[in-house]
């Protein structure tokens, strides 16, 4: 993701394209509620009624996630949690759809009580073309394609903030390492006549149970006294 469309200090999203997906939500959202409201002012359709309530849904949580993006608050738990929320929505609903236009193909004579010419599954009304005795869904296909455009972004979505998840749980564990070690180092005195020793030696110490190389360059008499000590003792506590 371009560094320009990153929001400054809030480096969770970096390398990430959850931007571009929360802008090509808010387009497709607003496509599929235009098409939605158009079907329900041409003919009473439920299916019609439930995409344009959810798709209102979407379009606020899409633009409080923008907004919270550019103020550096957009927590990539919350973004999990709710991309999956709405993700089950919307794949509920295109399933639900794929229903739907299976009658979309059957013969208008048929008699099925299922709608009007099959355009939908309880249309009171049909749907006309332009061509006299011509009979098409439009509306319909064009809301179940927005349906399932926005299954898939809500996929990418769900991808994106679990890796931003898991980069932020590894640099608040790598934070707290510093941390820990940091406050050792506060504590530990230092080798007299080499301040700085005592730091180094700590933390090799710490996991080799020996002086670090740094310490006993700076300290020659630590080779020797290795040497002439008590084998258990070979080591120098500062």
């Amino acid at each position: 993701m371009p560094a320009s469309l990153c929001p400054s200090g809030d480096s969770r999203w970096t390398g990430l394209g959850i931007f571009p997906v929360r802008l090509m939500l808010f387009v497709f959202i607003i496509a599929a509620i235009s098409v939605s409201a158009v079907e329900i002012v041409a003919t009473i359709n439920i299916n019609a009624i439930t995409a344009l309530v959810l798709g209102l849904i979407t379009l606020v949580h899409t633009i409080v996630d923008i907004a919270l993006f550019f103020n550096s608050k957009l927590k990539p738990v919350y973004v999990v949690a709710m991309s999956s929320i709405m993700f089950s929505f919307w794949l509920s609903f295109s399933v639900w759809e794929v229903v739907e236009m299976v009658y979309m193909g059957h013969d208008r004579r048929s008699g099925s009580y299922y709608g009007s010419y099959q355009c939908s599954i309880v249309d009171m009304k049909d749907y006309h073309s332009n061509s006299p005795g011509d009979w098409s869904c439009p509306l319909p296909k064009a809301r179940f394609s927005f349906s399932w455009i926005l299954v898939l972004l809500y996929i990418a979505s769900i991808v994106y903030s679990a890796q931003a998840l898991k980069k932020e749980k590894k640099d608040t564990f790598q934070r707290q390492v510093d941390q820990a070690v940091a406050a050792m180092q506060a504590i530990r005195p230092p080798i007299m006549g080499c301040p700085q020793c005592g730091v180094q030696m700590l933390a090799h110490q710490f996991f080799t149970e020996l002086p670090s190389p740094q310490y006993v360059q700076g300290n020659p008499a630590a080779d020797s006294e290795k040497v002439n000590n008590d084998p258990a003792k070979n080591y120098i506590f500062p």
